[in-house]
């Protein structure tokens, strides 16, 4: 987990397909730093060093980057040999604390030792793009950063006036955001007063996005 006061400059990796032999399965994630110094790795030699080369350039440029290894990547004897299998990964920055969020909810079914459920949005047509996910359990949704900017296209293609409402200041920078977007910096209790409703309005149900 990583800490609130924890260094910006973090990137997370994490294999979301694999063919073959491989060192790790689908799933495993390793947390690289700004220094190169990583948490538990995906792979061993070339590719190892590589991701977290690529690590690197995707805490500097703070966009997500979807990498893929195979006998013709020309990194790994044993790939190239026919011996080893086939990695692909996701490496994704970690720039506000907020992108940690899904992880606290995670970590709080775990110690209680109940079932929890994640499912990531990642790639559109083979190319990565800003992760969002979806966290649930039997009971109920525990976290949905989907669901909002879902209906930003729809929104605008409607011809409504939109307009986001978020408690985080930080969250309401985002670089996905589409231009022009108004924005709210309010809470549940404050919003009235910053933006009044009338009959013409549609609230969408308040939630932790």
């Amino acid at each position: 987990m990583v800490h609130r006061d924890a260094p910006s400059k973090v990137a997370l990796a994490a294999l979301t397909r694999t063919r073959g032999s491989t060192f790790r399965r689908p799933g495993t994630r390793m947390l690289v730093f700004g220094d190169g110094q990583v948490v538990r790795e995906l792979s061993g030699g070339c590719p190892q060093r590589d991701i977290v080369a690529r690590a690197k350039e995707v805490i500097a440029s703070a966009t997500p980057r979807l990498v893929r290894y195979n006998a013709q990547s020309g990194l790994d004897v044993l790939m190239e040999k026919g011996c080893g299998g086939e990695l692909e990964v996701l490496i994704e920055p970690l720039t506000t604390t907020h992108d940690t969020d899904f992880i606290d909810t995670l970590w709080t079914f775990f110690v209680k030792r109940q079932p929890v459920h994640v499912a990531t949005l990642f790639a559109i047509d083979e190319e990565a793009v800003k992760p969002q996910r979806l966290v649930w359990n039997e009971h109920t949704v525990l976290r949905d950063s989907t669901a909002a900017h879902a209906l930003f296209p729809l929104a605008s293609a409607l011809g409504w006036q939109t307009t986001l409402v978020d408690h985080d200041p930080e969250r309401l920078k985002a670089s996905d955001l589409p231009t022009g977007l108004k924005t709210v910096c309010a809470s549940p209790s404050s919003l009235p007063g910053e933006l009044p409703l009338d009959s013409h309005s549609w609230q969408l149900p308040w939630k932790s996005w």
